[in-house]
């Protein structure tokens, strides 16, 4: 006894399904290439000033005086 198959496509089903998953897997890989090439610009500074110190992390030490 041969038991149905629940993933039988014709040929026409077959195709139109590939052309899903190529069109789903263009846009992730577009979209992956897109955040990429945005992302590092959005960080870097385009001021010409220095940026300022850190500030110290609370806990530290702070009595000390400088020059000692």
């Amino acid at each position: 006894m041969k038991s149905p198959g629940i993933f039988v496509l014709t040929g026409r089903e077959q195709r139109a399904a590939i052309a899903i998953v190529i069109v789903l897997l263009g846009t992730a890989i577009a979209k992956h290439q897109h955040d990429n090439r945005i992302q590092p610009n959005s960080t870097t500074s385009t001021s010409s000033e220095p940026s300022p110190a850190p500030s110290p992390i609370h806990g530290e030490d702070q009595t000390a005086e400088p020059g000692e």
